[in-house]
């Protein structure tokens, strides 16, 4: 949840940055602003906004999860780890899955 509200573009060139992940500062350095970038949240990355979203997303979700559940067909993975965790893992899945 924090990361998706932390979510915020700059006005000035449109990189997206996260107040959380990829702050400003991160690599790699903006020629347009300076590394100064004014950030901006985006109207639908409001907390409220999000809530909703996530509660639209889990009603949609969940019949299809069920559905691959119930066919032998869903493989998890867990997306806290770093990236190459993630990305190592995810292609464990999919060759589970062939």
């Amino acid at each position: 949840f924090k990361r998706l509200t932390g979510r915020r573009v700059c006005a000035d060139c449109g990189r997206v940055f996260n107040i959380i992940t990829s702050p400003p500062g991160t690599a790699p350095p903006c020629e347009r602003c300076a590394d100064r970038p004014n950030l901006l949240q985006r109207p639908d990355d409001r907390e409220e906004v999000i809530g909703k979203r996530l509660e639209v997303y889990e009603a949609q979700t969940k019949p299809l999860i069920q559905h691959y559940s119930d066919n032998g067909m869903l493989r998890v993975v867990e997306a806290d780890a770093d990236k190459n965790t993630v990305f190592a893992d995810l292609r464990r899945a999919v060759e589970q899955g062939r």
